[in-house]
């Protein structure tokens, strides 16, 4: 065989086709990597790894106050008062539980000069986990009972360790015959919506309940107590 008849224009024509295949597969292969790992870094993984997302942690000498928002839930006061406590709860927190009770009670003597904004800091934004469950139960409740009756029960829980049937049955016990708050637990707009401001405040350096903030002075879980709150309201009230 000659070396023209090899290179023949027909041997000359797949080898240029098996050229062109081969770029377009790599390209092809190349531009797929790059858009998965591009979306990854830039903060949006997939889904199901929404909860392996590290929290990020701030010294809380850093920490501002958060704005009021349009979907703060005040306990006490309102965005009018003086001065602010914002508290993160969790209500499978007996700590939490406890400590916020307290404050309603103490403010309760200011005549309104203090409001009091609850935030939700379950432990995990996990479905079926008990802390998470309470979160969705009284947003619920929030939203379609007037009384909100579920979030008194939540407060009462008292001991660590709770259940998933302890949430179930405060459920049931205040659940409405045409199944209304049922639906809404298993409305996956609200659950977005709620893991998503949980998100937010851990990437925000708010990381455990109970936490709070009164006035200008973040007071993370270890510090979160009656005396440390008040001292920093009357620091900033004077």
């Amino acid at each position: 065989m000659t070396f023209n008849t090899f290179f023949s224009p027909q041997r000359i024509a797949i080898i240029i086709l098996a050229l062109a295949v081969f770029v377009f597969i790599g390209s092809a292969g190349y531009r797929w990597y790059s858009i998965r790992s591009t979306t990854f870094l830039s903060g949006a993984p997939p889904a199901d790894l929404m909860d392996s997302i590290e929290p990020k942690y701030v010294s809380p000498e850093r920490m501002k106050s958060p704005a009021i928002t349009n979907t703060d839930i005040f306990l006490a006061g309102s965005p009018t008062s003086s001065i602010g406590i914002v508290f993160y709860a969790d209500y499978t927190n007996p700590d939490s539980n406890k400590l916020l009770k307290q404050i309603i009670q103490r403010v309760s003597t200011y005549n309104g000069e203090i409001r009091v904004i609850l935030r939700y800091l379950p432990e995990t934004t996990k479905n079926r986990n008990p802390s998470f469950e309470a979160v969705v139960l009284s947003e619920c409740s929030r939203i379609m009972d007037p009384n909100w009756s579920a979030h008194e029960s939540l407060l009462a829980i008292d001991k660590e360790n709770t259940k998933i049937s302890t949430i179930e049955q405060i459920s049931f016990d205040y659940s409405d015959t045409d199944g209304m708050i049922y639906g809404c637990r298993n409305d996956s707009s609200l659950r977005n919506r709620l893991t998503q401001d949980i998100q937010q405040a851990r990437g925000d350096g708010i990381l455990a309940a109970p936490f709070v903030f009164a006035g200008t002075k973040a007071l993370p879980a270890d510090q979160a107590n009656l005396e440390n709150i008040f001292q920093a309201i009357n620091t900033y009230m004077q």
